[in-house]
């Protein structure tokens, strides 16, 4: 009997912690959701503004690791048109 009895107590305390921490994961959603939603309307493309500023490179910054020359033939018809030849 007495472990029935506490075995009862121990479901019945399980039952309001999982009632209390569905209740918290539904609140902490709210919370979410309305911070998105917050954060949606501050940070719209249309809200935004732009400032323009000039960057110029420095040597340093630049670094070229390969060049390529690609040649594509080309033929100039009796006409004077030019015409691809590949």
């Amino acid at each position: 009997m007495d472990r029935a009895a506490t075995e009862h107590g121990q479901q019945a305390d399980a039952e309001i912690q999982l009632r209390r921490a569905i209740e918290k994961k539904e609140r902490l959603e709210q919370e979410c959701e309305s911070q998105l939603k917050e954060l949606e309307k501050r940070f719209a493309a249309e809200n935004l503004e732009f400032e323009r500023f000039e960057l110029k490179p420095r040597k340093a910054d630049v670094q070229i690791d390969r060049v390529a020359l690609v040649w594509l033939p080309w033929r100039i018809d009796a006409a004077g048109r030019a015409e691809p030849v590949y």
